[in-house]
């Protein structure tokens, strides 16, 4: 019984973690592929 409320209580807490840094992770990949693309707009408009 007293698993079962422990595991009740951590499973959500884990699923939030998970997708958090899972998040984050797409986070940080989406901005350093934006600023790749915006160094790479900005060097083609300066040639």
């Amino acid at each position: 019984v007293n698993f079962s409320i422990y595991c009740g209580k951590q499973f959500p807490k884990a699923i939030l973690s998970t997708f958090i840094s899972l998040f984050h992770v797409y986070l940080k990949t989406c901005i350093s592929y934006l600023a790749m693309l915006v160094r790479f707009s900005i060097s083609y408009f300066l040639l």
